[in-house]
């Protein structure tokens, strides 16, 4: 894996060299874990544990319709969304991830619509929904494409709705920059400072455990609309 530091990811993500890097990648659980199949478990763990902090939360949620930013083949869906919502709707560009995601979990009961779409182009769902969930997708969008994509989100959520993101972050103030997949990994400060951009607050975040040391710190985020 290729990095380095860079100031302008304006300049240095590219949305087709990381589409063709996805499209390399075996629609599989280990394809979508980078080969750290390891992590899976813990992840699933963690992701569950903040849910149901988050269902503790005033005001509360429902537990209706959710829906899943860069799904993959419905991993998250499966093993965390589906344990918790009626019905789940999917986001993700990868055409053959889609059509996995399906096969998956098309008798799961809670399956709703899949958009085979990028994030920087998903518009609208005719859907609103009480949990957008976000992960390990965002740093693929330059700053100014996630403030809009933000921005129109916040406008799909529901009463009481919010927006959870799961995403890598570096360990100090350092912006780095991934050639390999064309990506960028933020420091918590330049994220939160995009949020307040796109009128978002965090109202609860937790750090995920028992990864392995070499990877970036993970966090998950419950996030709001400031009115």
């Amino acid at each position: 894996m290729s990095m380095e530091s860079t100031q302008d990811n304006e300049e240095v993500i590219n949305y087709d060299k990381s589409k063709d890097y996805w499209s390399n990648v075996e629609p599989t659980n280990c394809g979508m874990l980078g080969n750290l199949l390891q992590i899976s478990i813990p992840d699933v763990q963690g992701s569950l544990n903040f849910l149901k902090q988050v269902f503790k939360l005033k005001p509360t949620p429902m537990k209706n319709r959710c829906l899943d930013c860069g799904a993959g083949i419905g991993r998250v869906s499966k093993n965390v969304l589906m344990q918790e919502f009626t019905t789940v709707d999917l986001v993700e560009q990868d055409a053959k991830f889609c059509e996995k995601a399906k096969e998956s979990l098309i008798n799961s009961g809670h399956l709703g619509n899949i958009y085979n779409v990028g994030l920087q182009d998903f518009k609208e769902s005719s859907d609103t929904y009480d949990v957008i969930w976000i992960q390990w997708v965002l740093l693929y969008l330059p700053d100014e494409a996630l403030i809009d994509f933000f921005t129109r989100i916040s406008t799909m959520l529901n009463k009481n709705g919010l927006i959870i993101v799961k995403e890598n972050f570096t360990k100090g103030n350092e912006v780095i920059f991934d050639k390999e997949d064309s990506s960028v990994t933020r420091p918590m400060a330049n994220f939160k400072a995009l949020l307040k951009k796109s009128n978002l607050r965090i109202i609860k975040e937790q750090k995920q455990t028992n990864f392995p040391k070499e990877l970036f710190p993970v966090y998950m985020l419950a996030i709001r609309p400031i009115k």
